[in-house]
């Protein structure tokens, strides 16, 4: 993750879209057409694994929740399921971002535990007609199927360039204590995945970036629905996460058409040019590689930031490097981190 929106817009915000005759219905298909279509491949193996005796929740975790490709990641409530649909679409239609949407997973989720409890649950049917599973035995599946859901959501969440809160009145709740504002939700997946915005590492923007360098150069130089009778409410805290309206949409589209000889490769750079200047303006500098021992390094630090000890260790010695050093001259005394490896610090 690199970085994390606080988007409020409602469905009029397709309908007044800059330069496009497209409306929210149509942005709508658009989003289901494109996200239907990267889980479709992964549905049929759910069958295989339910009919096991013993299931090996890790196989399951891999093959059943599996990291899709994309660059934006929408946080919603189930109630806005139609407009983060619409949100998706307008995403992938006019720039070309693919989406993933956390409900995707959640119906999957809910499909398994179906499934589950049909088969171990001691399903039966009652006079009414209605089923009946038993209540230890549902809680178990549960148990383990929403482990598997809130992992994947965390490991997208990492993998992601960027994270889009849909804030609307469904998701967050704002209360008014008299001494200060408090935003809660009643959906214990937002209040995780807006958690997990906080504690996951952000990686810097140039780990998703390949510029290429004539480019940059010449660019630097001219330059609800009820379930339960009860509710339980979370706090969440949204100030990390930057602000995001409509009209901020309609700038960065505009941004997007008049420089696609900058963007085409890259459209959320015309965002982060508007939200983060300093962040892409210094991604742009380091991706700038004159040599190969230069492109070598900097793989070397984007290994790294994926947990490479290996390559860790190597960014170790390029800190030293840089400064004229050895190893054995500063001790690891210059580097400001500690890599672990098996319990023993290289």
């Amino acid at each position: 993750m690199f970085s994390a929106y606080d988007l409020k817009i409602d469905s009029d915000f397709f309908d007044d879209t800059f330069c496009t005759l497209k409306n929210y219905k149509n942005y709508k298909k658009i989003g289901e057409n494109h996200l239907s279509s990267q889980l479709a491949p992964f549905k049929d193996k759910i069958q295989k694994f339910v009919l096991s005796d013993t299931m090996n929740g890790s196989e399951i975790q891999k093959k059943c929740f599996p990291e899709v490709d994309a660059d934006i990641f929408i946080s919603h409530s189930h109630n806005d399921k139609d407009l983060a649909n619409s949100l998706a679409g307008w995403l992938y239609e006019e720039f070309g971002l693919k989406v993933f949407i956390d409900s995707n997973v959640w119906e999957y989720s809910n499909n398994l535990l179906n499934k589950i409890n049909d088969k171990y649950s001691n399903k039966q049917i009652n006079q009414n007609g209605e089923f009946l599973y038993d209540y230890r035995s549902c809680n178990y599946a549960s148990q383990h199927v929403n482990i598997m859901l809130s992992t994947a959501l965390q490991k997208m969440i990492d993998k992601v360039e960027c994270i889009i809160l849909l804030n609307t009145d469904n998701s967050i709740s704002v209360f008014d204590n008299h001494k200060k504002t408090i935003n809660q939700t009643y959906s214990p997946w937002i209040y995780s995945e807006i958690l997990s915005t906080q504690i996951i590492r952000k990686k810097p923007l140039f780990y998703y970036r390949e510029y290429r360098n004539d480019e940059i150069r010449a660019a630097f130089e001219s330059s609800s629905e009820n379930y339960f009778a009860f509710q339980i409410t979370y706090d969440v805290s949204l100030e990390h996460l930057v602000k995001l309206n409509g009209s901020d949409l309609q700038t960065w589209l505009k941004e997007y058409y008049c420089g696609l000889d900058k963007y085409d490769d890259y459209p959320l750079d015309a965002l982060y040019s508007i939200k983060n200047p300093k962040d892409l303006e210094k991604a742009k500098k380091i991706s700038i590689c004159t040599n190969e021992k230069q492109k070598e390094r900097l793989q070397i630090i984007k290994s790294a930031i994926d947990g490479d000890s290996n390559a860790q260790k190597k960014f170790y010695e390029i800190c030293c490097e840089a400064n004229n050093l050895t190893c054995a001259d500063c001790q690891g005394r210059r580097c400001q981190f500690k890599i672990i490896n098996g319990g023993k610090i290289i």
